[in-house]
């Protein structure tokens, strides 16, 4: 069995721990008895005073892609050209380290991944290449930061006293009110998927690996728009 030498991880500045977070922050404002007229008409001053309203907002910072997304961001490398009789195509640990011990193969790194970055791409394929047959890349990449999360709702209240004992109540809450979209990977954006060829030992990426590699290109749904109600309680 032999064990794979694993190389030193660039000791950039921006190097990080895989878990780590950097931004994580909650508010709450709440505002009750607003009054928005001084006048004197009565009735004016009962529906636009004393209101309610309240906000609570979420931001956080995205997390590490290599914890999220694959340790390894789904290596995969295959030979190309004439193999000789019993050789497959397909590289796998027993391959580069003569076992089957579930050993990631971990690509190499070879400059920062986070420069040179296009619109909505959090990392570029560039800096990762094929180790060599026998050797593995670090094991935990530099920081890579996936996409942010952000929230922010909404609520709006009054009660109305129509006599000493009965009371109505309104309140309208928005979520997500400001309707921020949230981007999101598709399909293999994270996957790095190479060819070598056999006879030149060369390796290159393959065309499976997406030209936008490391791009989001979709908006989040579900939970993520904006979602409105309105509520009325009579308390009698």
């Amino acid at each position: 069995m032999h064990l794979p030498r694993v190389a030193d991880p660039p000791r950039w500045p921006w190097y990080r721990a895989c878990s780590s977070r950097r931004t994580r922050s909650s508010r709450w404002l709440e505002i009750p008895n607003l009054k928005m007229y001084h006048g004197e008409n009565r009735i004016v001053a009962g529906v636009a005073n004393n209101w309610l309203i309240s906000s609570y907002t979420t931001y956080q910072s995205g997390g590490n892609l290599q914890a999220l997304s694959s340790p390894n961001f789904s290596f995969s490398n295959s030979y190309t050209g004439t193999l000789p009789a019993g050789v497959g195509t397909a590289l796998s640990a027993a391959t580069y380290y003569g076992t089957n011990a579930g050993i990631s193969i971990q690509p190499k790194l070879t400059c920062d991944p986070l420069a040179g970055r296009g619109s909505r791409q959090f990392l570029t394929d560039k800096c990762f290449a094929v180790p060599a047959v026998g050797t593995n890349g670090p094991r935990n990449y530099p920081y890579i930061k996936g996409v942010a999360y952000f929230d922010s709702d909404l609520a709006l209240a009054k009660t109305f006293h129509l006599t000493e004992n009965h009371t109505v109540t309104f309140r309208a809450s928005a979520y997500d009110w400001l309707n921020h979209p949230l981007n999101a990977f598709s399909g293999n954006q994270l996957n790095l998927y190479y060819t070598t060829d056999y006879a030149s030992k060369v390796s290159t990426l393959s065309s499976q690996t997406v030209p936008n590699f490391g791009t989001t290109t979709q908006k989040a749904g579900g939970d993520t728009r904006r979602i409105i109600e309105f509520a009325i309680k009579y308390e009698f």
